[in-house]
């Protein structure tokens, strides 16, 4: 699977550039793409409507096993939602 880096802000009082590993060859009907900052723990999902959500506190491992799984969907709602701080960016 390859990954390409991208730049995003953070959504706290000072806005700051971060790299960003993104993952975006997948089939999904709901996400487009899924992005970590592996410094910072922190995901990205992007959906195919245009909304984009950021997650806290996301271990690398819940990183990994995003990306491996087949079904992106199906891991955001059984390893992600509910399960990590987040804000609609």
């Amino acid at each position: 699977m390859e990954a390409e880096k991208s730049s995003a802000t953070c959504p706290d009082r000072v806005r700051r550039e971060i790299e960003m590993e993104i993952v975006s060859n997948f089939e999904s009907s709901n996400i487009e793409k899924i992005g970590y900052e592996k410094n910072q723990s922190l995901l990205q999902v992007w959906f195919h409507n245009g909304s984009s959500y950021q997650y806290f506190d996301v271990p690398e491992a819940v990183w990994d096993a995003f990306k491996a799984h087949g079904s992106k969907g199906e891991y955001m709602h059984a390893g992600i939602r509910g399960k990590f701080r987040y804000t609609k960016v």
